[in-house]
């Protein structure tokens, strides 16, 4: 499995909820239009004896932060969409959802807010 394996089931979990011109932003790009789902790396573990690698990455739907009485539904709607796309799949769920704000003023980034899904699979890196 690989990044683009994990935008695809992130994509098609929104497309199955309805949820239409979200895109999915790969890791290092910065956040230009919202709403959106980042995938960040958070780390890499090693497993089955040294053999395998497990990507760490925090799957995040990103909403505007203005007007936030409505923005927050979507929020949450866009998170449920995102975790039923990737629950069939290989991907490991690593930890509580944690609800965020980003960006803003210096930041470069427009002002968000999100929930952090942190997540694991084993890529298809194989180390000898």
């Amino acid at each position: 499995m690989n990044l683009a394996d994990v935008a695809a089931l992130v994509s098609a979990g929104l497309d199955g909820a309805g949820i239409d011109d979200v895109p999915v932003v790969d890791p290092g790009t910065p956040v230009a239009a919202m709403p959106c789902v980042v995938l960040a790396p958070a780390g890499l573990e090693l497993g089955d004896g040294n053999h395998t690698l497990r990507l760490q990455l925090d799957v995040t739907p990103m909403v505007p932060r203005n007007n936030q009485a409505d923005q927050f539904p979507r929020l949450f709607a866009m998170t449920a969409a995102v975790i039923q796309g990737l629950i069939p799949s290989q991907v490991r769920f690593e930890g509580d959802i944690v609800f965020a704000v980003t960006g803003g003023d210096g930041t470069g980034e427009p002002p968000a807010m999100s929930f952090v899904i942190p997540t694991s699979f084993t890529s298809d890196v194989n180390l000898p």
